[in-house]
């Protein structure tokens, strides 16, 4: 199937992505992690209903799991959980408990009745440690590099420090 909005669409996406959300995010969550500060980052790639398979996982998507909104209340139809597999359920609610409980405890695996299989957000680390949230994978979350497009954000990066001066 053609890009619908051009055969360089894809690229500009990326590049606007990247750019706007990831690469700030990746280099305050470096920053943090160089001073000692401790930092929770993840990547989100679970793709609600209501979007085609070539849009991605765009901004704003993990709202519905991290408030474990499964009813889709405020959600114009089609609803995020509408069609999808018991995983996107169990996702959301591992999601909403790590999210409550680091606001209460500034630690995301605390939550009573963590299951012991319930994967460790580990602190972003120096060496660039995210966890990655989808209910596509067996275990519906699991830390991985923070090295998705390493290079492009790295060179979006070097150009934020020039306009810092």
């Amino acid at each position: 199937m053609p890009a619908r909005n051009g055969p360089d669409y894809r690229y500009a996406a990326a590049y606007a992505g990247d750019a706007v959300f990831i690469a700030n995010r990746r280099l305050q969550c470096q920053t943090w992690a160089a001073a000692g500060v401790p930092a929770y980052c993840f990547r989100f790639a679970a793709q609600p209903n209501g979007l085609n398979i070539y849009s991605g996982v765009p901004h704003f998507q993990e709202v519905a799991f991290v408030f474990d909104n499964i009813m889709g209340v405020g959600y114009a139809p089609p609803l995020p959980f509408t069609n999808k597999p018991q995983n996107f359920i169990d996702l959301a609610s591992l999601m909403s408990k790590s999210w409550a409980s680091f606001i209460n405890s500034g630690n995301p695996n605390g939550w009573v009745g963590r299951p012991a299989s319930s994967p460790n957000w580990p602190e972003y680390s120096v060496a660039t440690q995210d966890m990655l949230f989808d209910a596509n994978i067996t275990k519906l979350a699991m830390p991985e590099p923070d090295t998705w497009r390493q290079e492009g954000i790295a060179l979006v990066n070097s150009l934020n420090f020039a306009y810092q001066r």
